[in-house]
Parts: C-alpha cells; sequence; structure tokens
C-alpha cells in the first residue's frame, strides 16, 4: 500500500464554515422537537395543518437562528445541555450502575463533539 502526500496550504474560514453538519441536524432534530411540544402548550386546540404549519415555521426559524453567529452559538449551547439533561434522565432508569454510567459518559462526549465545533468557529471568526 502506498501513500501519496500532498502539501496543505494554511487556508483561511469564511462565514460558511460557521455551522457544521453534525450540530446541524443536532439543531433540527432539537427544533422539531421543540416545535412539537411547544405547538402543544401554546396552541393546545391547534389540530391539522395550521399545527403543522406553526411547526415548520417553528423548526424554520430555529434554523436560520442556528446560522447567526452570535445566536448560533448561544443556541447550541443551549441545545447541547437540553440534549445531554434528555439523555441523562433516560439512562437514568438503567439499574446496570456501570453500563448507565458509561452510557451517560459517552453521550456527553458526543454531545460536546457535535456542539463544540460550531461555538469554536464562532468564537474564532469573532475574534479576526
Amino acid at each position: 500500500m502506498k501513500f501519496v502526500l500532498i502539501p496543505v496550504k494554511e487556508g483561511t474560514s469564511s462565514s460558511e464554515d460557521s455551522i457544521s453538519v453534525p450540530a446541524m441536524i443536532m439543531n433540527l432534530i432539537s427544533a422539531i422537537v421543540l416545535s412539537i411540544w411547544g405547538t402543544s402548550v401554546i396552541f393546545p386546540n391547534l389540530h391539522g395543518w395550521g399545527r403543522f404549519g406553526v411547526c415548520v415555521l417553528t423548526v424554520i426559524v430555529m434554523l436560520v437562528l442556528t446560522v447567526i453567529p452570535i445566536i448560533g452559538t448561544i443556541l447550541c449551547i443551549a441545545n447541547g445541555i437540553a440534549w445531554i439533561v434528555v439523555l441523562w434522565m433516560l439512562f437514568g432508569n438503567i439499574s446496570i450502575i456501570w453500563l448507565k454510567w458509561m452510557l451517560r459518559i459517552m453521550s456527553i462526549i458526543l454531545i460536546v463533539a457535535f456542539e463544540s465545533v460550531p461555538v469554536i468557529s464562532s468564537i474564532e471568526n469573532w475574534r479576526r
């Protein structure tokens, strides 16, 4: 097996690099869950296409706000905390203690890895 080494020049990041795909997917899932829960709490009597339209509008607004540098950073941190809390509570019902803590720690590591990329890139863009 042979490898070819190609020199890489130092690149600069643009504003398009401020969001990553894994964090965008996690924010999409968070926005869907938030819109379903929010419409059931705020508009309990809204059903059918009206509720669907409000849910779609909420998801679109959340994804647009995710791309804005400072607000997107705040949303990524809030979504990361929410995911950690939800998974922490979900794994709390497991009776095998070592498995429960292993799943909790692995979920925290994955969530921090997914959500820290846009936060770090937005901090780098802000410092320039």
